[in-house]
């Protein structure tokens, strides 16, 4: 995997385990991406804005990856979301937890039952989906041998520091995603706007 070059090498990595990446981003305005402002929910008094950037982001790909999933057909019990560590608050950490737990799981059912009716399907899937962990994974020591969770951060690093050739790519089981527009609308609510607007 650590062979040149490296996303070809990790693209048919995917191939052989029939797994997929998604690689998103979010091109924001200045005067909404603002360091130093501060936002807040009723379940996380106060987070960095550039925080709640990030965690908007985290939720959707997620989301989106597990859309990918369904529309190839691929059913889906038990997840867990392994990543690079990110100091949140704890309010916000147990948010963002929360959503991928719940809000995500249940979201996914419904697009999942959508889909199957729209095509005809006679079994929907992921009516077993849940959530089980999601779970930083800790840097490691200069020199050590990576294991498999920090393997999987690698390669996540590797494909997000590559996202400029990835857009111009044809990789099979690598796909680039603008997610700009729905973060956007989704941060814009924290300053009263609609998210339709």
């Amino acid at each position: 995997m650590h062979m040149t070059p490296v996303l070809e090498r990790i693209n048919s990595i995917f191939e052989l385990l029939d797994a997929w990446a998604i690689v998103a981003w979010a091109d924001l305005d200045e005067t909404l991406f603002r360091t130093g402002e501060t936002d807040g929910t009723d379940d996380i008094r106060s987070m960095a804005r550039t925080d709640n950037i990030w965690s908007q982001c985290f939720i959707f790909v997620v989301g989106n990856l597990i859309a990918k999933m369904v529309y190839e057909g691929k059913d889906l019990e038990t997840v867990d979301i392994h990543f690079d560590p990110k100091s949140l608050k704890g309010d916000h950490s147990a948010a963002v937890d929360a959503t991928l737990r719940n809000m995500l799981v249940r979201e996914a059912k419904r697009y999942a039952s959508q889909l199957a009716q729209l095509s005809g399907a006679r079994q929907q899937l992921l009516t077993k989906l849940k959530i089980r962990r999601v779970e930083p994974v800790p840097k490691a020591p200069s020199g050590q041998v990576l294991d498999k969770f920090q393997t999987g951060t690698w390669i996540a690093d590797k494909l997000c520091s590559s996202l400029g050739i990835i857009r111009t790519r044809d990789l099979t089981r690598i796909l680039a995603k603008d997610m700009s527009d729905v973060v956007r609308r989704t941060v814009q609510q924290f300053e009263g706007k609609s998210f339709y607007k």
